[in-house]
């Protein structure tokens, strides 16, 4: 019985402190160690938590730099396509807490990636940027990350295709319910992506940004058919107009 308790007590492990790693493990911003996360993971990560408030060990600005330095990391290693890929599926399948980081995303695949994750991040940006809001601050973060003027043509075809792919009533209460955010606004994106449509009812929403008096747009309602669509259209502008 001895000597079957003494063989017992050999088979205990020893500890191993936190400040020793294991086979396979990293140091953490802990201090200590943790088994380590594959870039995309880390992608995931941000997109579902962000980076708002840090954590305990590492601050906010530190964590985003992280963040963005994976997402390089990533399209260089030329997997940006797929990184596109997952930024929509969790945009579009409400897997966020917030979309700003997703949004940050976005715009570092737009503005940084090669020549098809770009094209893939602007053919994102209606499905992702839903909102005027949501544009502006993709805009934003653009002209934050661009070296140059950062309206190229890819740019402003992408932003005029979030206009003109929509229908006039729907964006009539876009362009009225969320005017301004971080300093631009519908005048400003209309006019540096250049927006022309041949669609009369479309031309009516797009003028009121720029003019913002519904009477102007009297003689140009008369030359259209007054059917009940235009009709529609003219309410959240009415509406709108009242109320400045």
């Amino acid at each position: 019985m001895a000597t079957a308790h003494v063989a017992m007590e050999t088979d205990i492990p020893t500890p191993v402190p936190q400040t020793v790693g294991l086979p396979g493990q990293t140091p953490n911003s802990a201090g200590g160690y943790s088994w380590p996360l594959s870039d995309m993971g880390r992608v995931r990560r941000f997109l579902c938590l962000g980076s708002e408030g840090g954590s305990y060990y590492t601050n906010q600005k530190q964590l985003g730099k992280e963040n963005a330095k994976t997402i390089l990391r990533l399209m260089e290693n030329g997997e940006g396509q797929d990184v596109v890929l997952e930024i929509m599926l969790f945009s579009t399948e409400g897997r966020t807490a917030k979309q700003e980081p997703i949004i940050f995303a976005l715009a570092l695949c737009a503005r940084l990636g090669d020549t098809e994750t770009k094209k893939s991040a602007y053919k994102a940006l209606p499905k992702v940027c839903r909102i005027p809001t949501h544009l502006f601050s993709f805009i934003e973060y653009c002209e934050s990350l661009s070296k140059g003027t950062g309206w190229g043509r890819s740019h402003r075809r992408a932003v005029a295709d979030w206009y003109t792919d929509r229908n006039a009533y729907s964006l009539s209460i876009l362009v009225t319910k969320y005017q301004q955010r971080n300093g631009w606004s519908h005048r400003d994106l209309m006019r540096l992506c250049h927006l022309k449509t041949d669609q009369d009812d479309l031309n009516i929403v797009f003028r009121y940004p720029l003019i913002r008096n519904i009477h102007i747009f009297t003689p140009f309602k008369i030359e259209v058919d007054y059917s009940s669509t235009y009709i529609h259209i003219f309410t959240p502008l009415q509406v709108h107009n009242k109320g400045m």
